[in-house]
């Protein structure tokens, strides 16, 4: 029976993160743009008393000047400001400026008072949904650290347990796998409570060598200690956000720190690459390496090239693996980074990939990231469909720039029967050469 991973959920449940925060927020700033137009003359006249308000008794001449220059701009065709406000001058000076507005069908949308509490509702909204979405990346990241943990504590229970011990009356009411059972439950509840200090922890035991990417633990912490003042300092940096985090990331005391599409998309690659980090030093036999296997190259399907380059870096260290499949890791790896340099800046490292000696595969597969289009059809129609068939071509990541070819077209023209049920527009997906 099939099943998702810790770590593919934890992608996923990120993903639906990304997606759910870009549509709510795209409703907010389209909101924003139609309260602001609906609301406009209540804006502008907000706008203007609160320009009154900064000016002093002694400054009425001004005053005076600018309520002239307020109240002859226009509103439409036919309309001035002094078509439906009056400004009582006498009550400048004092406490509260006295102003009328005319009483019509639209007096609410031009009361500004009406006008800033819907702006402030709106804005919110839009505070609101940054925030959320950085703390639920958080609480995903737990979720997923928290599975880790359990798998951690039963592959070395002795250094976890070392210093428990078990009532005698516990022992008597429960069976040893109940047991077992709510020790491990209990321990992994007391590591999460600081997972930061955890981290260090796990660290040590497993001799993960973290330090060695101090980069993205620094990043998750910031993440963690972001969402910390989001929860309990409305957003805006404090002491114990300054003491935790690096130097990198220490801002004033006192500032909110914006949460928009730019910070969370970069707080949700941070947390993915550092989760697929954990277990990548983790994971040991043959089925998690597939996992890793199996995201990376999702990675690199779904275009996420940072991701997949990071990912392909880590795969391609790892020891004692068959040749071939290192190779392949060395191949989707030039592949990502090719699409985040370009070709002119990686073409001298692709050609000194050697697949001399080696399967015809990794011969195309070079080809391919050289964009030797002529080679690359010439080569396939040589090995399809034994080694490349309709599928691979239509839907692997090696040849996404390849189907943008009028190369790509006469292949698939010539073999027009294989490609009809992939049911796409060969027009629009073919870039003609010059």
């Amino acid at each position: 029976m099939s099943s998702v991973s810790i770590l593919e959920a934890l992608v996923l449940k990120l993903e639906n993160e990304k997606v759910i925060y870009e549509e709510i927020n795209r409703k907010f700033l389209l909101n924003a743009k139609e309260i602001r137009d609906q609301y406009k003359i209540g804006l502008d006249i907000n706008k203007f008393l609160d320009e009154v308000h900064k000016l002093s008794e002694e400054e009425k001449d001004i005053i005076e000047e600018k309520y002239k220059e307020f109240i002859n701009k226009k509103i439409n065709d036919t309309e001035t400001f002094e078509d439906i406000f009056y400004l009582d001058l006498d009550s400048v000076r004092e406490t509260k400026i006295r102003y009328g507005i005319r009483i019509s069908k639209d007096l609410d949308l031009h009361l500004p008072q009406n006008a800033v509490s819907k702006m402030f509702q709106i804005n919110q909204g839009l505070k609101t949904v940054g925030e959320r979405a950085i703390v639920s990346v958080v609480q995903y990241f737990e979720e997923f650290f928290s599975s880790l943990l359990n798998s951690l504590i039963q592959s070395k229970p002795e250094a976890y347990f070392c210093n428990k011990s078990i009532e005698y009356k516990d022992l008597m009411k429960s069976s040893i796998e109940e047991i077992k059972k709510q020790l491990l439950e209990n321990e992994v509840s007391n590591l999460m409570y600081s997972v930061k200090d955890t981290i260090e922890k796990i660290d040590k035991i497993h001799k993960l060598h973290l330090e060695n990417y101090s980069d993205l633990i620094n990043q998750y912490i910031e993440i963690d200690m972001h969402r910390n003042i989001i929860v309990h300092n409305k957003g805006c940096v404090n002491a114990a956000y300054n003491i935790n985090v690096a130097e990198i990331y220490k801002k004033k005391e006192g500032q909110y720190i914006k949460c928009d599409k730019e910070l969370i998309n970069e707080a949700i690659t941070g947390i993915i690459k550092f989760s697929y980090l954990l277990c990548y030093l983790i994971w040991k036999n043959e089925r998690e390496l597939d996992v890793l296997e199996t995201v990376a190259f999702k990675f690199l399907c779904d275009e996420k090239w940072e991701l997949a380059k990071f990912a392909h870096e880590l795969l391609y260290k790892i020891p004692d693996i068959k040749n071939d499949r290192r190779l392949n890791y060395r191949i989707n790896y030039l592949n990502a980074v090719k699409h985040i340099e370009g070709l002119d800046k990686t073409i001298n490292e692709i050609e000194k990939f050697d697949t001399s000696g080696m399967e015809e595969i990794f011969y195309i597969a070079k080809q391919l990231l050289l964009e030797n289009n002529s080679e690359v059809l010439n080569c396939i129609e040589h090995v399809y469909p034994r080694v490349f068939n309709a599928y691979t071509i239509i839907k692997w990541p090696i040849f996404i720039e390849f189907r943008k070819t009028k190369e790509f077209q006469l292949f698939i023209n010539k073999h027009q029967y294989d490609f009809e049920e992939y049911n796409f527009d060969t027009q629009s997906n073919t870039k003609q050469d010059n």
